[in-house]
Formats: C-alpha cells, sequence, structure tokens
C-alpha cells in the first residue's frame, strides 16, 4: 500500500507538469515532440534503474502494443477535449478504470467483495462529483462522441495489457517490457509531430533560452514521473486485486490533484467538489482497510 501511495503522488505530480505545460498552449506539433522526449527520458530512466535485461519475443509484441495504446490515448483525448466539453470528456475517460478494475474477476477469477464494490461506486461518485461544469464549454457532437470513446477504451486496454503482462509467465522481464513501449511510444509521437508539422507549416515563433530550459526541466520532471509511476504500477498490477489496485489508482491522484490545484494554483473548489473529495477519501479507505 506505500508503494500504491507513492505511485499516486507521482502520478498527481506528473498531471501538474503536464497542466503547467499545457497553460502554454503549444501547438500539436511541438506537444508531439514534447511527448517523444520525454517518453526517451523515461525510457532512460528504466535503463539505468534495473537495466534492459533478456526479453521474450511476447514481451516485446506486448510492448510496443502497450506503447501504442498509451500513445493512441493520449492522440484521441487531445482530440476529444479539443471537440466538446471538457468536463464530462475528463468525467468519461476518468471511468475507463472500471474496465480493468473489474477484468481481474471476469479474466483471471479474482473475487470481489461487496465492500469493494461499494468502494469502486463511491470513487465513481467521486469523479462525477470533482467535476465542475462551465457555461462556455463547447458542446457535445457525434465527432467528440466517437473520440471521447476511443479514448475510453484505449485507456481501459492501458490496464487490461498491464494485468495481462503480469499475469503471463514473463512478468520479471516489466523493465525491459516498458523500455521497449516507452520507445514505440516516442517513435509513434515522432512521426505523428513530422505529419502535423508539413500540415501546420513551420511556425516562426522564437523561443527563447529561458523557454527552452523550463521546457526541458518539466520534460525531465514528466520523464522521470512516467518511469516511475509506470513501473511502480505495473508491479502492484501483478500483486494486487484488480479491483482494489485500478480504483485506488486512479481516484487517489485526482483527490490529490485536486489539493495541488487549490493550494498551489490557488484554484476554488465549490462545496461539491469538497464533498466530492471527501467521498473519494471514503473510498479509499474501503478500498485499502479490510473490516
Amino acid at each position: 500500500y506505500f508503494i500504491l501511495f507513492f505511485s499516486a503522488f507521482v502520478c498527481a505530480l506528473n498531471s501538474t507538469a503536464m497542466k503547467v505545460f499545457s497553460n502554454r498552449k503549444p501547438s500539436r506539433a511541438f506537444n508531439s515532440v514534447a511527448v517523444s522526449i520525454f517518453s526517451l527520458f523515461a525510457a532512460a530512466t528504466l535503463l539505468v534503474w534495473g537495466g534492459f535485461g533478456k526479453v521474450s519475443t511476447f514481451s516485446v509484441l506486448l510492448g510496443i502494443a502497450f506503447g501504442a495504446l498509451i500513445f493512441l490515448n493520449g492522440f484521441f483525448s487531445i482530440l476529444a477535449f479539443a471537440s466538446g466539453p471538457w468536463s464530462y470528456t475528463f468525467l468519461i475517460i476518468s471511468l475507463s478504470m472500471l474496465m480493468p478494475a473489474f477484468s481481474g474477476a471476469f479474466f483471471w477469477h479474482e473475487h470481489i467483495s461487496l465492500q469493494q464494490y461499494i468502494g469502486t461506486a463511491l470513487v465513481v461518485l467521486c469523479l462525477i462529483m470533482s467535476i465542475e461544469k462551465k457555461e462556455d464549454e463547447k458542446k457535445a457532437s457525434l465527432k467528440w462522441f466517437i473520440f471521447t470513446m476511443a479514448a475510453y477504451l484505449t485507456a481501459g486496454s492501458v490496464g487490461i495489457t498491464q494485468k495481462i503482462h503480469q499475469s503471463s509467465a514473463y512478468a520479471d522481464e516489466l523493465n525491459g517490457f516498458l523500455i521497449i513501449s516507452f520507445v514505440a511510444g516516442a517513435v509513434l509521437s515522432g512521426i505523428s509531430a513530422l505529419i502535423f508539422t508539413l500540415k501546420e507549416g513551420f511556425s516562426d515563433h522564437k523561443v527563447t533560452l529561458k523557454e527552452l530550459a523550463t521546457s526541458f526541466g518539466l520534460f525531465v520532471i514528466i520523464g522521470l514521473a512516467n518511469a516511475t509511476m509506470h513501473k511502480l504500477n505495473l508491479y502492484l498490477v501483478g500483486v494486487m486485486d484488480a479491483a482494489v489496485f485500478f480504483p485506488v489508482a486512479n481516484g487517489v491522484p485526482i483527490i490529490l490533484t485536486s489539493l495541488i490545484a487549490f493550494t498551489a494554483f490557488k484554484e476554488k473548489l465549490s462545496k461539491k467538489q469538497w464533498v466530492g473529495l471527501l467521498i473519494g477519501s471514503v473510498a479509499v479507505v474501503l478500498l485499502t482497510v479490510q473490516f
């Protein structure tokens, strides 16, 4: 549980760094380049932290698929956020944790207790109440719905792929699996950056040394955070029940990110959001403490 909560803290740190980066409103091409850079930082971090080791064909192929899923989830999420309401997009994508959470019972015959069902339901309620809809948000459309469902399915598939690898005979190839997935994601992001550049044209915006240095620092933080949380989460998927791990791993970062937004970014939280955070805290207790 210590590893689980530490990973959730790192995830919240990663979300905060991503928020700082996105506030600069980077172009789609630069955003893709950024993903490539911090993915390579993550791969390098894992190479230092455990090495590559011997990797089977199973881990290589599944690692490439895992990297592709992470890339596609980011790609469809950006399109969904850009074409529809932010609040409902975030909510639907977050609810994708239900896919891997119950996959343990369906495919690996894990037992889910009544307490865990209640805890998971409270995590969902926490997500719903943590969202504050703004009046100026874009309206939902068929295009938005397609992009959002694609983001939902790819996000859920990421968790299921983690469970597949750690339930296999190749679970000890964790580091090599992740390094391959990050490199695959970096390559796909680089290709998308090239496509966006050719489509949008080369920008004549002059980037100052200060901007480059700040961005570089964010890339390092995001890369280190991604390497840490993915390695810890992949390990936890193999030693914890999916019905406990996925709701907690998704619920705790939302609580922490909301608190960071309140304290560091001075964002006001409504009464509904505070109640949502309280419900989320109760949900985490139900999921992690056996009564």
